[in-house]
């Protein structure tokens, strides 16, 4: 294998990520962030898959599955781990699951089919996605030209979107409907599926690849480009929440230029870090952990005060508090004889 180059500003970008989400999951200044934290999940499906590929394509073609195998095996095992961790409180969040269901069998195809597709442990859905849509991106890219998997995980995404944001469009259309109700009746929505995930590893696949030129000539056009384009955003998401009168809304149109360009600007920025394991490591750990955390503690800020502001910027502060000292006595305690098996939480 050829020696790999360090891309530290990727580990520091994912850590800054991290924190966004957690921001996402508490609400914290919802009205004023939103949808600008939106970038977070497909910049972590572009970083995630821009490494991975970049070791496949350092490997000699005998290892390149065997790269592939060793990411399933350890994103598995980060499943697992945390699925154990975090198993009380999914018996609580997830109890609908069991109550109303007349047979131990949907009880079990429910907990099957969301292991595979969807969710367990809340925001675990990333992590089956990242494996699902990692194996087809990998395996079609084999099979199927460049140019034809990017207009299909191009339109899937432009499906996804739709689904999550522009839902007012369809609502009355029989067909559709039917469709989207079909595939949710064995699969999570495609928004919290591996089809949202496709297009975004395909792109960081292609730019490890170096099939995208990510050396920007143009500095001043390229910014002034990129500013158009989040103004864009904030449009797109105010056009959407007058729609549907939803902040929460997952997927828009102009995150895909937005999240490739800020993917870009990021290949071309080189720092070095003395602690670059570290942010990775947390960003891995807060990942799984923060969204099982965030509704305890909102529930909790709930029995003090009904201000959905104060809640949010406690819940976001107790929250992100709580994911960093669980990191750091993980890393600790991990490197102790007893322990070891903590390194599964990252």
């Amino acid at each position: 294998m050829e020696k790999l180059k360090r891309y530290d500003i990727l580990d520091l970008a994912k850590f800054i990520l991290s924190i966004m989400i957690v921001a996402i999951h508490t609400a914290l200044f919802q009205t004023y962030l939103f949808p600008w934290l939106r970038i977070a999940v497909p910049l972590f499906f572009m970083i995630s898959s821009f490494l991975l590929f970049d070791r496949v394509n350092a490997s000699s073609i005998d290892q390149k599955d065997q790269v592939i195998k060793n990411y399933f095996i350890r994103q598995l095992k980060l499943y697992l781990f945390w699925f154990i961790v975090l198993l009380p409180l999914t018996i609580y969040f997830r109890k609908d699951w069991v109550i109303g269901v007349d047979s131990i069998f949907h009880i079990i195809t429910n907990i099957f089919s969301n292991t595979l597709f969807s969710s367990t442990f809340i925001a675990s859905w990333f992590i089956v996605a990242s494996i699902w849509a990692t194996l087809i991106v990998y395996n079609a890219s084999k099979k199927v030209n460049n140019k034809i998997l990017f207009v299909i995980f191009f339109l899937i995404n432009i499906i996804c979107c739709l689904i999550s944001s522009y839902s007012t469009f369809y609502v009355n259309n029989e067909f559709i409907n039917n469709i989207v109700q079909t595939y949710t009746m064995f699969f999570s929505s495609p928004v919290f599926s591996f089809p949202v995930a496709l297009f975004w590893i395909f792109m960081g696949k292609m730019f490890a690849d170096k099939k995208i030129n990510y050396k920007i000539k143009y500095k001043k056009t390229f910014c002034l480009s990129l500013i158009i384009f989040i103004l864009l955003l904030y449009m797109e998401w105010k056009y959407v929440y007058n729609l549907s009168g939803m902040f929460t809304n997952d997927c828009y149109l102009f995150l895909i230029p937005i999240c490739v360009m800020i993917f870009k600007l990021l290949l071309n920025i080189s720092i070095n870090l003395k602690h670059n394991k570290i942010f990775r490591n947390i960003s891995t750990i807060t990942f799984p952990l923060h969204a099982s955390v965030a509704p305890v503690v909102a529930y909790i800020l709930k029995h003090f005060t009904s201000d959905f502001m104060v809640i949010g910027i406690f819940n976001f502060i107790i929250t992100l508090t709580c994911c960093l000292l669980a990191s750091f006595i993980i890393l600790k305690l991990e490197k102790t004889k007893y322990f070891k098996f903590l390194k599964y939480a990252h």
